[in-house]
């Protein structure tokens, strides 16, 4: 596959696609002249699926749903689109369930939820049951979603923490998955004289910047 410098950075987004023959389902048509119709297989629980389409560039698609309803396109994302090769790649979402808003960003989907009045602790639990995680501000593209939502003045928990040993901190990555090692050379957004290390305070919050 050839691809334009500009585009190089999305490759890597399509290995789980690309990975061990993960393509569930192939269809291939020698006319494309006229719109074709692919049907593919979805488990009810999937919470995302990518959708590859390879032609002769000028590729235009309508993804529907089983009952025949246009998919929003809120929830579709596009991974890549190189006309000039006929190559496009498109992230297919699950939308929120009820009581969670999404982001709004198709190429940096969330689900989130608001919650008032808990300790760090509670906070995480709270997300666990709902099989989340605390707020994930790993990268500048999190970090502008949870300022644009903020306003960058209100205080709240997000994931960073170095409860299992003062000074190594880690991302919180929920009840399935095990932390993520905190890397500030990708990324950090400490306060002033943070992060303390402190023994006793050990959960991270964000109020425009991160405070242990």
């Amino acid at each position: 596959m050839n691809l334009r410098s500009s585009s190089m950075p999305d490759t890597l987004k399509l290995l789980p696609t690309m990975y061990s023959s993960g393509v569930v389902y192939r269809r291939y048509f020698n006319d494309c002249s006229s719109a074709q119709t692919v049907f593919a297989p979805v488990d009810s629980y999937a919470q995302s699926m990518q959708v590859v389409i390879r032609g002769l560039g000028n590729i235009q698609y309508t993804i529907n749903q089983p009952n025949g309803q246009v998919y929003s396109n809120s929830l579709i994302g596009t991974y890549l689109n190189d006309q000039l090769n006929g190559w496009t790649v498109l992230d297919i979402r699950k939308a929120c369930d009820d009581s969670w808003e999404n982001n709004g960003n198709v190429n940096l989907p969330y689900c989130y939820k608001i919650g008032l009045g808990q300790n760090w602790t509670s906070a995480r639990d709270i997300c666990y049951m709902a099989g989340a995680y605390l707020a994930d501000d790993s990268t500048l593209d999190a970090d502008n979603f949870l300022a644009s939502w903020a306003s960058n003045t209100v205080d709240y928990w997000i994931g960073l923490n170095d409860v299992n040993q003062t000074g190594y901190y880690f991302w919180d990555r929920g009840p399935y998955l095990p932390p993520a090692t905190f890397n500030g050379s990708q990324y950090s957004n400490w306060g002033t004289g943070q992060p303390v290390n402190d023994t006793v305070r050990k959960c991270v919050s964000r109020l425009a910047k991160w405070y242990e």
